[in-house]
């Protein structure tokens, strides 16, 4: 009664006073001043302003220093009239509003000696002088006018500073969100922004959910520069969703392909390799509409959506059952996965002060074969389900002109399960053979669920002619809560380790393990103020942040392992005392328009980011109720192939995670938390400048400095994210290990092992004498969708090193003399792929469309970037004292890579417009020049499988679409 009583005062307090520590990423600002023919500024002209997206006009009056704003606007095209007696009427259209904008609108009114009004169709200004940051914002042209596969990961593909896992071709890759990587950034400090709620799962950093891309008005994905109402510096991805307006309006599709489309890209040299069959689509189709107009004219709007994706694809080396030839297509196994969109609407101008609206998002995402690869058969995959819903309520108060109020309540009903192809798997024990990590006979099931809720409070007021200038200052607050409860089982709870495939093979190891059942959750509050002051051609951004961030583990009852429930028995969890971080973070940013027209700018910005308290990675460290595990010897006695609790020796130990063989039954886990740790630091320091070259087209040219400092011990080499030491054990020290060699190949592997058997302890804690930095150069060009064309174009060169200050930084020595001043790859790990090393140094990319006569539409896009490095390792065995393997780097990070990737897709588009409508027929080819790129080896040299070709792209294919607007 109290929670729920809790829940809804704060409700009652959002809805009334309102606000978004958001805002300004989901709106934008429209400014300036007026004045007179003289330069004179002028007071008390009144300025409306009306839009389609607008219930109903606008209006304010300029302050004493001539000086107006319009704050916290839809995105869309605006109209402003500047009326004073004595003066003419002056109409500015065409003005451009983007997510995070601020469109400066200068106005000079001259004398009026008739009535007369003159109205003014200029360019919308393409230069936001006030922009300190680094944002890249996807429009509604851009989104669909564009071949894409249709999916929001694709368009972090074509933003500048980032690296995504995977190549998308046609909506091959549109069933599993994508891991990325932002400017150093492993995507641990992600921001996903859906109509202005950050809706981030807290558990996984990730999306709770997926999208249809045909309900967004516009994507923007802010990567640097981020203001005081942001947390972190990594990127902040902002889905911008369509409303009704005062006219009824709409659209119709249907895309599709399959596989009589798709051209063979297989070379025989890649299929000696491994690729085999490739990794084709079977075919996809994704078709829906969304709908929208006035329930009540200059009232109330109404707008909603449908959306299907239904993707049905091949993955190298995923067979049918029974079908043994990978190079045949016909053996190549389905990977379906369907994703079910819909979303309401409902905008209410309910006085001429006070606008509110309503949103309702809910996706159902089910896969039939999720984790589908050459090593993980169909009875390893998994059933994939669950929905998500988001619901958001938004109040909006106009106070005065100057005085603005917003305030939103959300709730996100996350969660998904991964689930046994059949239900007695769940007692089916696994085979994995360690020559080629190929699992068979059965894996492991999870299922979560992941409530969110948010309550936002922001204002935003502006005071003219203080200090010299004019002030705009943005408050805000908010809390989020999210709470995660989740359960893992692995078959049989043992993996049945071979030194080769399961059938009549050699015993050598069981992977025992108790299952997890974890119920874990925290709290972020934050109050952010900033100040715009704006002074002639100069803007300083002066901003503070404070985060409270605070999580713990709750209280869980963990059941026996099925196979030695003695050794790893039940255990009833108490819960784990509160993590706490408590973070004040300064922001500060520099515009000045070299030239007081707007058109020539430089900006720099300095910021100190604070990393987020990770439900899953920080506070679920030390959660006794999450799986553990023990790898021990294992002989086969009876030869079948399954382990029995008296066929292993679980006095000898290769590896422990999460459990205490000495104390089995404690409810205290042996991984701890340092009770002093704290937040990661990023310090930021970016240096651009911006040139508008004719109407509508800018260049411009960004420096980026990053250090990742005070960083969470987190070692993800010498393991390689497979197996062994991620973080310090209790008590040891880089001094206790010792080095050993063998001879591979004819060269020597050195690497280091304990001489005495390891505590079962390890510690999460700060990293001392560590660092990693990071340094961009970027160069741009953009045009805006103008007189039939648009086009941007850009080049990003990256480098991302670590450095060891000193022995404190060093655990286990294994590859240091590589790794220290080297450069730093961000690993994969989970979403569908694994063992994927992003790191490109160059990175070139380009979108465009143009109109030709006759309705015909030509766009295309085209990116090239340098391969992925491919660190060749030599995989040790188990090594003295329970560590674990190591895998040891033959040479430095990205001296081994794969092969640069060139891709394109084109357009040929027809529109046929009648009375009142559009019907456009679309020809897309994605991966034009049909490239057979390989986007993944097996890197580990001793392994059987080494080298061997485990993705290719996708081959060229053919995608029909249709559309209707209206």
């Amino acid at each position: 009664m109290k929670r729920n009583l809790t829940i809804f005062l704060a409700l009652a307090l959002a809805l009334s006073v309102g606000g978004t520590a958001y805002a300004q990423i989901y709106t934008g600002t429209i400014a300036g001043r007026v004045s007179d023919q003289t330069g004179a500024v002028l007071p008390g002209v009144l300025i409306t302003l009306t839009s389609e997206v607008l219930i109903q006009p606008q209006t304010a009056t300029t302050s004493a220093t001539g000086s107006y704003r319009f704050a916290e606007l839809a995105i869309g095209t605006y109209i402003t009239t500047f009326e004073l007696s004595g003066f003419q009427k002056l109409i500015r259209e065409n003005i451009i509003l983007t997510a995070g904008a601020t469109q400066t609108i200068n106005v000079e009114l001259g004398i009026a000696e008739l009535e007369e009004t003159i109205t003014v169709s200029s360019e919308s200004p393409v230069v936001d002088v006030r922009q300190t940051g680094i944002p890249e914002s996807f429009t509604r042209e851009r989104l669909e006018d564009i071949p894409s596969a249709r999916d929001p990961w694709v368009i972090l593909e074509a933003t500048p500073g980032v690296l995504v896992d995977r190549q998308n071709v046609g909506g091959n890759e549109s069933g599993q969100q994508s891991t990325f990587t932002v400017r150093g950034d492993n995507g641990d400090m992600v921001t996903y922004n859906y109509d202005g709620v950050n809706i981030t799962d807290e558990a996984s950093l990730s999306s709770p959910g997926y999208f249809d891309f045909g309900a967004f008005e516009e994507i923007q994905i802010q990567t640097g520069g981020n203001e005081a109402s942001m947390q972190t510096g990594g990127a902040q991805i902002n889905f911008l969703i369509k409303q009704g307006t005062n006219n009824w309006s709409g659209q119709g599709y249907f895309y599709g392909t399959d596989n009589a489309l798709q051209w063979d890209n297989v070379s025989p040299e890649l299929e000696e390799q491994g690729a085999g069959a490739g990794a084709p689509i079977k075919y996809i189709v994704d078709y829906g509409f969304d709908v929208g107009g006035p329930i009540l004219k200059d009232k109330a709007w109404i707008w909603g959506d449908y959306n299907i994706q239904d993707i049905h694809k091949g993955a190298v080396g995923f067979l049918v059952p029974g079908c043994d030839d990978p190079d045949d297509i016909s053996c190549l196994n389905d990977d379906p996965t369907k994703l079910r969109n819909n979303n309401v609407k409902f905008n209410l101008q309910a006085t001429s002060q006070n606008k509110f609206n309503f949103l309702w998002m809910r996706n159902e995402k089910t896969r039939a074969t999720r984790g589908a690869s050459d090593t993980r058969p169909l009875e390893t995959t998994w059933k994939q389900g669950g929905p998500t819903n988001i619901y958001k309520l938004e109040d909006t108060h106009i106070v005065n002109d100057n005085f603005l109020l917003t305030g939103r309540f959300a709730y996100v009903s996350g969660g998904f399960f991964l689930a046994y192809q059949e239900p007695d798997l769940r007692t089916t024990q696994p085979g994995l053979d360690i020559n080629t990590f190929s699992y068979s006979r059965s894996y492991l099931d999870y299922t979560t669920e992941r409530p969110q809720y948010i309550f936002n409070l922001d204002s935003n007021y502006f005071l003219s002619d203080a200090l010299g200038g004019d002030h705009e200052w943005k408050f805000g607050f908010q809390y989020k809560k999210a709470d995660i409860t989740s359960a893992t089982t692995y078959g049989g709870d043992v993996f049945a380790v071979f030194d080769g495939a399961v059938a009549g093979a050699n015993s050598t190891e069981a992977w025992l393990y108790r299952p997890g059942n974890i119920d874990y959750g925290g709290s972020f509050t934050s109050f952010h103020v900033q100040d715009v002051y704006t002074r002639e051609r100069m803007t300083l951004k002066l901003g503070v942040r404070f985060d409270h961030q605070k999580g713990q583990n709750n209280p869980s009852l963990i059941p026996a392992s099925l196979v030695v429930p003695n050794f790893m028995p039940a255990v009833d969890f108490p819960g784990t005392p509160p993590i706490t971080w408590n973070n004040l973070s300064p922001r500060l940013g520099f515009t000045y328009d070299l030239t007081g027209d707007g058109r020539n700018i430089i900006r720099t910005s300095y910021s100190r980011y604070y990393n987020k308290l990770t439900l899953g990675g920080v506070v679920n460290t030390n959660n006794t109720a999450n799986v553990s595990e023990a790898d021990v010897p294992w002989t086969d006695l009876n030869g079948d192939t399954f382990v029995q609790a008296n066929e292993v020796d679980t006095s000898t130990i290769f590896y422990l995670y999460n459990f205490d063989p000495d104390n089995p039954g404690s409810t205290e886990s042996p991984i701890q938390v340092d009770p002093d740790i704290s937040a990661p630091t990023v310090d930021e320091f970016i240096l651009g400048a911006e040139r508008e070259v004719m109407p509508n087209f800018a260049v411009g040219g960004t420096f980026i400095w990053k250090k990742f400092d005070n960083l969470l011990w987190d070692d993800w080499w010498p393991d390689g994210g497979v197996s062994g030491i991620d973080l310090p054990y209790i008590g040891v020290t880089s001094a206790d290990f010792v080095q050993t060699s063998e001879m591979f190949e004819g060269q020597p592997v050195t690497y280091y092992e304990l001489p005495f058997d390891r505590p079962a302890g390890e510690i999460l804690t700060n990293w001392q004498d560590y660092h990693q930095t990071y340094k961009g150069i970027e160069f741009f060009g953009k045009k805006r969708f103008s007189q039939g064309w648009m086009m941007t174009v850009g080049y990003s060169w990256n480098d991302m090193r670590e450095y060891f200050e000193s022995d404190k930084a060093i655990f286990d020595p294994t590859n240091i003399d590589f790794r220290n001043g080297g450069q730093v790859y961000a690993p994969t790990g989970g979403s569908g792929k694994t063992r994927y090393f992003m790191n490109s140094r160059h990175v070139f990319r380009f979108d465009g469309m143009v109109q030709l006569p006759g309705e015909v539409v030509l766009a295309g896009k085209f990116q090239a970037r340098q391969g992925f490095t491919l660190p060749a390792t030599f995989r040790t065995a188990n090594r003295g004292g329970g560590i674990g393997r190591a895998e040891v780097l033959f040479n430095e990070i990205g001296d081994d890579r794969l092969p640069n990737l060139y891709y394109a897709d084109f357009r040929v588009e027809k529109r046929f417009n009648f009375s009142g409508a559009e019907l456009s027929g679309m020809l897309d080819i994605f991966n034009l020049f049909n490239a057979n790129t390989t986007l993944k080896r097996e890197s580990r040299q001793n392994f059987s499988n080494a080298n061997r070709v485990q993705d290719i792209i996708s081959g060229r294919i053919i995608r029909f679409g249709v559309r209707v607007r209206f």
